[in-house]
């Protein structure tokens, strides 16, 4: 189902007085290539107007939660692509995962495996779907799968992870994350990368005696527990 016309008018308006029209039109192509995508697998993964309401009701916590919105997919692509990590011995996990487009885009790289956790069950239940949906060529990775959970207190896989977040809360919920990353490391030493886009929670994350910055872009930051031990841990310029 395409996105509604109120919706599209509405984030017309906000994007042309947020980025100007030139900003816009680079906006609309992202939002053609997002239309055509799900056309051409069969799947819903754009954002519709009761999406933003999903996750905000379902909590106990709805003011720490932001809400659906989905990664850009050349954006979401290029960030994977610039990944200096051997990904085949990762497994790729994203705290709150929506409708499973990063989980798709992600499976186009040759992961061990690829979770994602979203607290709303109508947008897992869409995640499942979509999964199940999905074919491409392209993909390297066809083990996914979707958890509905609280995505800040999931158990964390005992391997290897890159952890993604696309800005899904705001700094109460980052920091209850910060915990339970911190314990899962004490009971299993491994190596961790968070993969931050639109780091709002930036410092939160930096200063946390755990976590350290590797890489920081317009976009994103990349950062990684500091007591791994050796693990053939790229050096980002």
């Amino acid at each position: 189902m395409l996105p509604s016309a109120k919706l599209v008018t509405a984030k017309l308006v906000d994007s042309i007085r947020r980025k100007g029209f030139l900003g816009t039109l680079k906006s609309c192509a992202a939002e053609v290539e997002e239309i055509r995508f799900d056309r051409k697998f069969g799947i819903q993964t754009l954002e519709t107007m009761s999406d933003r309401q999903h996750v905000l009701t379902v909590t106990n916590q709805p003011g720490d939660n932001l809400g659906y919105q989905p990664t850009k997919i050349r954006t979401l692509r290029k960030i994977l692509g610039d990944l200096r990590i051997a990904y085949e011995d990762f497994i790729f996990l994203d705290l709150g995962s929506g409708k499973g487009r990063t989980l798709l885009i992600a499976s186009e790289f040759p992961f061990k495996r690829i979770i994602g956790v979203e607290v709303s069950p109508e947008l897992h239940c869409i995640a499942e779907t979509n999964i199940r949906a999905y074919r491409s060529a392209t993909q390297e990775c066809r083990a996914i799968e979707s958890h509905c959970d609280d995505a800040v207190a999931y158990e964390l896989p005992a391997e290897n992870t890159l952890i993604f977040l696309f800005n899904p809360f705001k700094a109460p919920l980052i920091s209850k994350l910060l915990l339970n990353l911190s314990e899962s490391l004490r009971q299993n030493p491994r190596r961790i990368y968070l993969v931050y886009y639109n780091p709002v929670c930036h410092d939160l994350i930096a200063d946390s005696e755990m976590m350290e910055v590797v890489r920081v872009t317009d976009l994103y930051t990349i950062y990684r527990n500091k007591d791994a031990g050796s693990d053939r841990a790229p050096s980002w310029s």
